[in-house]
């Protein structure tokens, strides 16, 4: 590495290739920083890769990185990213941001990364068609009751079969069911936890075998067979494909991170601007509701040698004005005071319903070995949707492979 450049690996999404390009051009011009920008933005697999599996982190290929949440464990346990408190100056730097957007990077006490851009899943639909009065109408003539964000599962698939219309391009849901070790993983949490269905154990061990897991699964692979249902594309949708379509106007309603409404939201001469809203993710009546909880943060690799210009560009790009910023440039800003920044929610007005989103927010099990254990979960969900397996079938298998992952790996819960 050449030592007059700085190396940012990036989450591929361009709001936040754009935002970060644009903070370190003011970035230089404000600190007299010389170095320069080598960013590199990469879909999730290519960016675990290279950042934990290949040790680009540790072995100094990158100084900084978007890293997911959902990877700090293991960032921690290959000690492939380093604490920033010996970076920063201002002992109360953190209380800018709710605790729900910290308790993943924070190990032993000490913080491993500064929050980027969040946004909980949530269920985001299509306003002007559940508040049209003939489709209000319509529907309650045809399943006898009120058209309204679905609550149930069953209230779900319902909506979606309603608003199906491939004729005219408009699909009442989809799925990210593109198998890359997170979207789906994330539905297969959803279905259990909305069900209070628990699959990691107190002691750490997993527990596949559950009776809320298997009915999740039986409605997962129900709808994702559901062709009066489902956009014909979903077997190919990632999370951002998934936004992308409702974005377009081609789905009346979907699960999926918040920051793929501000994103329809905010795009120029979107077809959906002004007619979108946010509500929790359907959930059985003996379940709470639940916002799993990804997000993504700053991280600096433990062989980076330009750390101090690491931790100085965070605290400027995280500034109150630069979080705002990113929120109205299609990102999520992480800071408490943007969720009530007027000029935010004037664009946006269903943003402050992020607070009330992470009362209920959830992470995925805090494991150094989760990345394997997600690998397992991603086959769970591949076999239900593509097979006619038996699905207790399926979770045996599982469960076999996760006891001997975890044979010899005493779980370790950071």
């Amino acid at each position: 590495m050449r030592a007059d450049q700085f190396h940012f690996a990036i989450r591929k999404f361009e709001p936040f290739e754009t935002f970060l390009k644009l903070r370190w051009e003011e970035y230089c011009q404000l600190s007299g920083c010389k170095l320069q920008l080598i960013a590199e933005a990469m879909d999730l697999p290519e960016l675990h890769a290279s950042l934990l599996t290949e040790n680009g982190l540790k072995n100094g290929k990158w100084d900084l990185a978007l890293v997911s949440s959902d990877w700090m464990s293991e960032a921690c346990d290959r000690e492939a990213v380093r604490p920033v408190e010996s970076l920063i100056s201002d002992k109360d730097f953190f209380n800018a941001w709710p605790s729900s957007l910290l308790r993943s990077q924070k190990h032993q006490n000490k913080h491993y990364g500064v929050p980027f851009h969040d946004g909980p899943e949530c269920l985001i639909y299509r306003k002007d068609l559940f508040e049209d009065p003939a489709h209000c109408t319509a529907f309650l003539a045809r399943y006898g009751y009120i058209l309204e964000p679905p609550k149930n599962w069953q209230s779900f698939h319902d909506v979606a079969r309603y608003f199906q219309q491939a004729d005219t391009n408009l699909y009442g849901t989809a799925l990210a069911a593109f198998p890359d070790g997170h979207n789906a993983v994330y539905d297969f949490c959803i279905q259990a936890w909305t069900r209070s269905g628990e699959f990691m154990q107190p002691d750490g061990n997993v527990n596949f075998q559950c009776t809320a897991i298997e009915d999740g699964l039986s409605f997962y692979r129900k709808l994702s067979h559901d062709s009066s249902a489902l956009h014909r594309d979903s077997r190919e949708m990632d999370s951002v494909k998934l936004g992308m379509a409702f974005t377009r106007g081609e789905l009346a309603m979907m699960i999926n991170w918040f920051g793929f409404a501000t994103y329809a939201a905010l795009l120029k001469n979107s077809p959906v601007a002004g007619k979108i809203g946010i509500a929790p993710i359907p959930h059985q009546p003996n379940a709470q509701p639940v916002a799993p909880n990804s997000y993504w943060v700053y991280a600096v690799g433990s062989g980076s040698t330009h750390a101090a210009v690491a931790m100085d560009f965070i605290q400027f790009a995280t500034q109150p004005l630069n979080d705002v910023a990113l929120t109205l440039g299609g990102g999520i800003g992480c800071r408490k005071s943007t969720w009530s920044d007027d000029s935010v929610n004037e664009q946006i007005p269903f943003f402050n319903d992020l607070e009330s989103l992470h009362d209920h927010a959830r992470e995925l099990p805090d494991l150094a070995q989760w990345p394997a254990i997600a690998g397992i979960i991603d086959e769970i969900m591949i076999k239900v949707a593509s097979t006619t397996q038996p699905i207790a079938e399926i979770l045996l298998a599982a469960q076999s492979a996760v006891e001997e992952l975890q044979k010899n790996t005493q779980p370790k819960t950071v």
